[in-house]
């Protein structure tokens, strides 16, 4: 006899990053008026209805940044105050309260003091407390993650600009043609992977690097990557020797 396998509880599939740019691209076709499910997931970058596109519609849902069901899809107030802020602290408490939204967010974070536990103890307790199978434990491991590591960026470029928070350096803001994103750690970007990857290192002791990729890495992407930083290159004078 055939075992069913067990479903995980309901979770992100998807980063708050790539959830943000999502409701973003309905924000700007219907600002927050309702528009049916259909219209909403194309305005997502989907074709239409499927697995992939229902799971990030519901993990949008679970931060908060849009609500209704079937023909009245709206983005909420809580998503407008994140993409179109009155100061920076409106948008800081904004994202904390869409990043800590989703159903057991809070509660770990509350267990572990606030910090994140390695792989092996969070996966335990998300399949012997919360219900989860392995693999969607794996999977909610690794959203958690991007989503931490979005939310400790010591600083973010947006629209050509720097937002800094409270307990970060300062850092010198990047013109708005190169499209760099400030990343947390020092990985490898893996290639076919759709997400949101991060690529960190230190040039000098005064200089660190990060690139983060959205949306599937490829080596074009890395390679276009290159040419921008090349291009980037006139924009800067090397410091005079001492």
């Amino acid at each position: 006899m055939a075992v069913s396998k067990k479903r995980s509880p309901s979770y992100p599939r998807i980063s708050l990053t790539r959830a943000l740019d999502m409701v973003d691209r309905i924000y700007q076709a219907a600002f927050d008026s309702a528009i049916d499910t259909e219209t909403s997931l194309k305005l997502m970058g989907f074709q239409g209805q499927s697995g992939p596109s229902t799971a990030a519609l519901s993990s949008i849902k679970q931060y908060g940044l849009i609500e209704g069901r079937d023909q009245a899809i709206k983005v909420t107030p809580l998503a407008v105050r994140i993409l179109h802020p009155s100061n920076d602290e409106e948008k800081s408490s904004g994202l904390r309260e869409a990043a800590s939204n989703p159903r057991f967010y809070a509660d770990i974070e509350k267990q572990f003091g606030g910090r994140i536990p390695g792989d092996q103890v969070l996966k335990s307790q998300l399949v012997r407390s919360h219900g989860f199978n392995p693999n969607g434990a794996d999977d909610f491991i690794r959203v958690l993650k991007e989503n931490r590591a979005f939310m400790e960026m010591p600083e973010r470029i947006e629209d050509g600009h720097t937002t800094e928070r409270e307990d970060s350096t300062p850092q010198p803001a990047l013109s708005s043609s190169r499209p760099l994103h400030n990343s947390v750690r020092m990985t490898s970007p893996q290639l076919g992977s759709i997400g949101e990857e991060s690529l960190r290192f230190r040039v000098s002791p005064e200089c660190v690097v990060s690139i983060f990729f959205s949306g599937p890495v490829s080596r074009h992407a890395i390679e276009k990557s290159i040419q921008y930083l090349e291009l980037a290159k006139e924009n800067y004078s090397d410091p005079p020797d001492d």
